[in-house]
């Protein structure tokens, strides 16, 4: 089977938007990885992964997101979480707000800190 004949079979099983990932091994032998991970604005960032025999091209395996026990699920969440990206653009726009006022909260304190100095030695003089 081709790589784009995979591609739309996973399409096929996992319907929706989402991002393609394509593992090609080095020998025919070997599975090839089809990975769908999905992406939206609120879509949580699940990944399901089909291994097929590029030979025969039938279906090794089917690893769906939602059929996995809860322990593998929070695991497979744990690099999107870390990315920002476990809900799609939303979640990183909520990174960047948190992390620009993280940022900005040493800057300030430094500032009324250094006001704070200013105005009692003023009054100390």
């Amino acid at each position: 089977m081709s790589i784009q004949g995979m591609i739309d079979r996973q399409n096929e099983l996992t319907p929706g938007a989402g991002e393609i990932f394509v593992t090609i091994p080095p020998s025919m032998k070997t599975a090839t990885v089809v990975e769908k991970m999905r992406t939206g604005f609120m879509t949580l960032a699940t990944r399901d992964r089909t291994q097929w025999d590029r030979a025969q091209g039938k279906i090794i395996s089917d690893e769906r997101f939602t059929e996995q026990a809860f322990g593998a699920k929070i695991a497979s969440l744990v690099k999107p979480l870390h990315l920002g990206d476990f809900l799609g653009t939303s979640s990183k726009i909520l990174y960047f707000i948190a992390c620009l006022i993280a940022t900005t909260l040493p800057l300030t304190g430094v500032i009324v800190w250094i006001n704070k100095l200013r105005r009692r030695f003023e009054t100390d003089s």
